[in-house]
């Protein structure tokens, strides 16, 4: 008897639901491996087609069929100095239209208002949440396939437009660029994007304050009062720590520091992986550190909308002489 025939639909249905309570009873910190362990042991039935035809691909030969003629022989020798011929003819415009874009680069270089982010994004899109009720992931679809690697920085997409062109009055922006996350695994042509409100994710990070000329403010530095202004606001160096619900937390900032509700957490200019100042999240809480009186707890709302977050970039850093294909996007 056939094993499809001794094991039923609603026995299987049975076992599903019972691992999937017992995984939930387990908390967030033993359902995480149990996970783990499933992927690898349902990873043959799921993705190991995918993965067996690819690594076929690349080892396929040629396999040779019957002899020719002489006269397809002859035949075939034509062909190929026609096609040699109009080679060189394709190579000599390509030169060609080469020049003219180092011309038009050139141009658009030397008028552009700020330097080429060293950076390319790479589009990807969420195609699926966390099963799990405290989980904080999404799944995307750009693996190695497209250059993604664990540990890559992922932001928000952020429409752009021709600023030649008129647009109609109250347009409403739903979005900017913002740090969502970062990579934590990437198979061929997927990855898990770890959002930043994860109980295990961290970054270095800047607060930056939003000065408002109806209500000045002072910080003190080296014991001296000083007011803040355009001129003088240096940014605040801080390590993010994701709550695990729908929120970062920074511990033990400076009381001179001054931080407010509505101060942005931004990136570090000098990331590794992401060397440009984007925006994190806002300061909406600012807390006494019953541990020191002289330091604050911040609680950080996040900048991206990750209920409706679809589109994303995965920024991947690229090395000296390397240049983004395009004009890059922002």
């Amino acid at each position: 008897m056939r094993i499809g025939q001794r094991i039923s639909k609603r026995t299987v249905l049975v076992v599903l639901l019972a691992v999937s309570m017992v995984t939930a009873l387990l908390g967030a910190r033993v359902a995480p491996r149990l996970r783990m362990v499933g992927q690898y042991v349902l990873l043959p039935l799921g993705e190991g087609g995918i993965y067996v035809s690819c690594a076929v691909k690349k080892h396929l030969k040629n396999v040779t069929g019957r002899a020719l003629s002489a006269d397809e022989i002859r035949r075939l020798e034509r062909e190929n100095l026609e096609l040699r011929g109009q080679q060189v003819v394709l190579e000599g415009e390509r030169e060609y239209w080469r020049r003219q874009v180092e011309v038009i680069q050139g141009i658009r270089q030397s008028y552009a208002p700020i330097r080429d982010l060293p950076c390319e994004l790479i589009p990807a899109r969420v195609v699926a949440a966390d099963a799990l009720p405290y989980g904080r992931t999404r799944l995307v679809n750009g693996g190695n396939a497209v250059g993604a690697e664990s540990g890559m920085k992922v932001t928000t997409r952020e429409l752009l437009t021709d600023r030649s062109k008129r647009l109609p009055p109250n347009l409403a922006a739903i979005s900017a660029t913002a740090l969502v996350g970062r990579l934590m695994e990437t198979g061929e042509f997927t990855a898990r994007l770890q959002l930043v409100t994860d109980s295990g994710y961290g970054t270095w990070a800047r607060i930056r304050r939003m000065l408002d000329p109806a209500h000045p403010r002072t910080v003190t530095i080296g014991g001296v009062v000083r007011r803040l202004s355009d001129a003088h606001n240096p940014l605040v160096d801080v390590w993010a720590q994701g709550d695990g619900h729908a929120a970062l937390t920074v511990a033990g900032v400076s009381a001179e520091e001054n931080v407010r509700p509505g101060d942005w957490l931004v990136t570090r200019d000098d990331d590794a992986l992401l060397p440009v100042q984007i925006r994190i999240g806002t300061v909406t809480e600012v807390r006494e550190n019953p541990r020191d009186p002289h330091t604050v707890n911040l609680l950080i709302a996040p900048h991206a909308d990750f209920a409706s977050l679809r589109e994303v970039y995965i920024v991947m850093r690229l090395g000296p002489g390397q240049q983004a294909p395009g004009n890059g996007g922002k």
